[in-house]
């Protein structure tokens, strides 16, 4: 067993083992990871009993797909050389130097189990929740449309100037989240039958919470965590509960887009109606996906508030271009990102980077022609050459303003497979940005549509 491991700002993985250093740079692919949790949920279904994973008629396995996707096929792609050669344990000491969780934490996510103090504070939160039950009828909340709180204090969301939040019922507010407790696993099968049941099994609190309170239908933000009791609960008591995308919905969210080991009609949990941002993404969820039929996808449109940019600020060839712009991304392929970014500096533009709200740390670029801002201004887009970015749904916002975007080729994440906005363009070296650069400038915002609206009435 490894008994330390350092981490760096680039994932590489380091660590000492018999007075010999050893080395792992990750590897990011998408596509290696979706093989990976095809295989894992085939050998899941072909071992366990079908009372592993079917509660009340439900195949409830995709409360776990994007946990087993990203977090466990992801990481353990990430760093499989090192898994074959040696072992880790959850007493492995892992020193990171990212924000968030790395491949390895990722991987032993799964066979964790909660900690006797984590299971008695779990008990108490489902007894704080009854008395919210009691609130919430002593306050009249009855008959109301429930509202995931995600969704007005989620900084992708607008919906704070959109709706009257007095007019709902705020759901997974201090007392609104309950899951069961999650069990140490020995190995993947039963840590993927621990994690279901810590998601789905305490769904009868929910169940009690919608037979006394009636709502009238549920909306939530599409990737519910650990509250995957809800939707359970929703489903079996037959409450209509809408699934609003956090952004992307990409190829990769198994979360939307479901295994090759089910098809469409067969009774998985899912959203009574699923919301995603683009023509693009609804498109891609219909035709690429194998959890929703297609009368379940709508379009929403686009959820976030956009500032038009003043028509004095429209592209011109006489302007400069010194300037390349590039919101942070924080899953992404760091090394690559980093050399890309460099090739544009040397080529002698300036990077702009947008910092992302929740982030603070942005070390990895320290030693580029860099600046660092709270958001793009008007200036900035007068003087850029494009916008340049690989992971996030961002970038869609700056099509919208007809800002040229040019996507990372070859990256290893293709996190915009079957989403390609029409206006982008893959590059590999900014020379190619330079001959081929297209004006797309004009106001392109795609519209919250009526039906969605019409989920909140």
């Amino acid at each position: 067993m490894v008994q330390k491991i350092n981490i760096d700002k680039f994932e590489k993985l380091t660590f000492l083992k018999s007075n010999k250093k050893f080395v792992f740079k990750p590897v990011y692919s998408t596509k290696r990871s979706l093989e990976q949790f095809n295989t894992l949920i085939d050998k899941f279904v072909s071992t366990k009993s079908a009372k592993a994973y079917i509660y009340k008629n439900f195949n409830v396995l995709p409360t776990i797909y994007e946990d087993l996707h990203w977090r466990y096929s992801f990481g353990y792609i990430k760093y499989k050389e090192f898994f074959e050669k040696f072992r880790v344990t959850e007493k492995t000491h892992i020193t990171n130097e990212l924000e968030w969780e790395d491949g390895i934490s990722d991987y032993l996510y799964f066979y964790k189990g909660d900690s006797f103090k984590q299971i008695v504070k779990l008990h108490l939160k489902k007894v704080a929740f009854i008395f919210w039950i009691i609130e919430m009828i002593f306050r009249s909340k009855k008959n109301k449309i429930w509202i995931d709180v995600n969704l007005t204090n989620d900084f992708r969301y607008n919906f704070k100037e959109i709706l009257n939040m007095e007019n709902y019922l705020v759901l997974f507010g201090r007392w609104g989240e309950i899951r069961s407790p999650k069990y140490k696993s020995k190995n993947i099968n039963d840590a993927i039958e621990n994690l279901i049941k810590a998601k789905c099994n305490s769904n009868i609190f929910w169940r009690l919470a919608i037979k006394l309170l009636k709502p009238k239908r549920i909306i939530c933000k599409d990737n519910l965590f650990y509250n995957y009791s809800l939707l359970l609960a929703a489903k079996v008591e037959g409450i209509e509960i809408v699934g609003v995308s956090h952004g992307s919905a990409s190829f990769w969210h198994r979360g939307i887009t479901g295994a090759k080991k089910f098809s469409k009609d067969q009774n998985q949990l899912r959203f009574s109606k699923y919301y995603a941002w683009t023509p693009e993404m609804v498109s891609m969820v219909k035709r690429y996906g194998s959890l929703y039929l297609e009368k379940e996808i709508f379009l929403s449109g686009w959820l976030q508030k956009i500032e038009k940019i003043p028509k004095k600020y429209e592209y011109e060839k006489s302007l400069e271009k010194d300037l390349v712009l590039y919101p942070f991304e924080w899953w992404s392929n760091y090394p690559f990102v980093y050399k890309k970014l460099k090739e544009i500096n040397i080529s002698g533009y300036k990077i702009i980077m947008k910092k992302r709200a929740d982030v603070v740390n942005y070390n990895h670029y320290n030693d580029l022609n860099i600046e660092y801002v709270n958001d793009f201004e008007n200036h900035h887009y007068k003087r850029c050459l494009c916008v340049v970015g690989s992971a996030s749904a961002i970038l869609y916002q700056y099509s919208i303003k007809g800002i040229p975007v040019y996507i990372f080729k070859n990256d290893g994440f293709n996190f915009f497979q079957n989403i390609f906005h029409p206006d982008w363009e893959y590059f590999t070296n900014i020379k190619e940005i330079k001959t081929k650069r297209k004006n797309n400038y004009g106001f392109k915002k795609i519209e919250i549509t009526k039906d969605f609206i019409n989920e909140f009435f």
